[in-house]
């Protein structure tokens, strides 16, 4: 049990890490670029801390994801079922939420 655990923290790290990157991709595309909804390059923010794979999104469609701090936006594949649940798909990127705090 206390091995689930560590993965789990490890699990739940990664994902806050690729979310921190996300989120200074985002003010840097803003700040110097100067849109509000283009097209913009984030990291899969899936659990892989070997997972550096680039997807395009909308800036107002990250900041949606974003809205809700237990969902995730990871490329198709990279979803973990049993672990997080889908919630939208789009043809770049799916969105997931952690299930255990799914209600």
């Amino acid at each position: 049990m206390e091995i689930d655990g560590r993965r789990d923290d490890k699990r739940v790290q990664n994902e806050l890490l690729f979310r921190a990157v996300n989120e200074k991709l985002r003010a840097l595309n803003v700040e110097f670029e100067g849109f509000a909804n283009e097209l913009a390059v984030f990291v899969c923010e899936c659990n892989r801390i070997e997972c550096m794979t680039q997807m395009e999104l909308g800036v107002e469609a990250f900041d949606a994801v974003c809205a809700q701090p237990l969902r995730f936006v990871v490329v198709p594949g990279h979803e973990m079922p049993g672990v997080e649940q889908v919630v939208g798909r789009n043809g770049t990127y799916v969105v997931v939420e952690e299930l255990a705090y799914v209600h």
